[in-house]
């Protein structure tokens, strides 16, 4: 703007022109970034999954999670004949409320039939991974 002003070459619209395409051009950058209209949001989950490799018949099974404090968590599941089945927690645990405000220790297992098939561990919490406290 002040070359333009400077120099006195360029008419006052030419620099208004320029101007514009200027801010128009850096608007339509910063709205590409987040489309108008769209919000973003981001949600930590743990995807738990199982799979019977026999490939026999379907089966209802029950994740079971046991929380830092003992308390457990459950989501009932239908297992269709040689599929996956998974549970995603916290939101697929209805009774699952909050959880510490760090990274806290988790087990779980999945039953079928009455037995567990599988069990596992997993790290849930809502401090980020960069400013999560490390266990010890």
């Amino acid at each position: 703007m002040q070359v333009c002003l400077r120099r006195r070459r360029l008419p006052i619209v030419a620099c208004a022109t320029i101007l514009l395409a200027t801010l128009w051009v850096a608007y339509g950058q910063r709205r590409d970034q987040t489309s108008e209209g769209w919000l973003i949001s981001q949600t930590s989950l743990v995807q738990l999954r199982a799979w019977d490799r026999s490939g026999g018949k379907a089966h209802h099974v029950t994740f079971v999670v046991t929380g830092p404090d003992g308390k457990q968590y459950r989501s009932d599941k239908h297992a269709a004949s040689g599929e996956w089945v998974y549970a995603l927690f916290p939101e697929d645990f209805k009774t699952f409320y909050g959880g510490s405000s760090g990274n806290s220790h988790y087990s779980w297992k999945c039953i079928a039939e009455g037995r567990v098939v599988v069990s596992s561990e997993f790290e849930f919490g809502s401090c980020r991974s960069n400013t999560c406290p490390t266990r010890r």
